[in-house]
């Protein structure tokens, strides 16, 4: 599915591998999250990008995965970017805008769901945002 965001077109595929399990949870809150986290991968990500969407059925987990192949998280400012009102790029004359509390609301939300959260990134490459929530 191409979706024209920021003046980007942007490449939203999805992979669920299995449909079987539920997550009992906040539909609104976890709807949040995961909107952030699509409106982040969206920001970042330049020109015309690419995100894919994975969930995938684990032993005690649902595990869903949001990659994008945008701008990528030096790797010594990764461990922060869950940190309230964290900016990788504080400066005055940023180019992104935002707060810094989208990701660290999206932590508190997926914490008290009792799931994790966390990222990987390669700076240039893209980051692809891991959350696990229990099924039910």
């Amino acid at each position: 599915m191409k979706v024209h965001t920021e003046g980007k077109d942007v490449d939203i595929s999805i992979d669920i591998q299995n449909k079987s399990s539920l997550i009992y949870g906040d539909r609104d809150r976890l709807t949040n999250v995961f909107l952030n986290i699509l409106d982040n991968a969206s920001k970042f990500t330049q020109g015309s990008g690419k995100i894919k969407i994975t969930l995938k059925e684990e032993e005690e987990y649902i595990h869903i995965k949001i990659k994008d192949n945008g701008i990528g998280i030096p790797k010594e400012k990764l461990p922060r970017i869950f940190d309230m009102f964290y900016q990788i790029d504080g400066s005055t004359t940023r180019i992104y805008n935002g707060v810094g509390l989208g990701l660290h609301i999206c932590k508190k939300v997926i914490d008290i769901h009792n799931g994790s959260i966390w990222a990987r990134s390669m700076e240039g490459l893209g980051t692809t945002v891991h959350v696990k929530l229990p099924k039910t």
